[in-house]
């Protein structure tokens, strides 16, 4: 039998994550531009120019249409507290760290991984 050792994500994944749920997942085009402008390296060993461009100009922000709510459940202040130090161990807020936590749970029961039922969130056999 093997033993499973539990591997900690690393920042990276946990921001890809959080950027997948939250639908930003993507560059934004001003990042995107400025990679564009860099110049070929064939350009610059042959002493071509690269190709001039304009500067590129941020975007201005867009407002979003849709609004936050707010969820509200009970909890001991004890609870709140270790939670609450917990993600911002992993340099998240409460909020984002419970919705990123939700999201997981979603995911690993769509795969089959776990059920969750009165009895808790019990992992499936393998």
């Amino acid at each position: 039998m093997a033993i499973s050792r539990k591997v900690r994500p690393s920042a990276a994944d946990i921001t890809a994550s959080l950027n997948m749920m939250n639908g930003t997942d993507t560059m934004p085009q001003a990042q995107v531009q400025a990679a564009e402008n860099v110049p070929n390296p064939q350009q610059i060993e042959s002493g071509a120019s690269p190709v001039q461009t304009q500067p590129v100009q941020p975007e201005k922000a867009k407002i979003s249409t849709t609004k936050d709510t707010q969820i509200i459940f009970r909890t001991t202040e004890a609870n709140k507290n270790s939670l609450k130090s917990f993600f911002a161990g992993y340099g998240f807020s409460l909020s984002k760290g419970i919705q990123l936590a939700c999201f997981y749970l979603e995911q690993e029961i769509k795969a089959g991984n776990i059920t969750i039922g009165p009895a808790g969130i019990l992992k499936k056999e393998r």
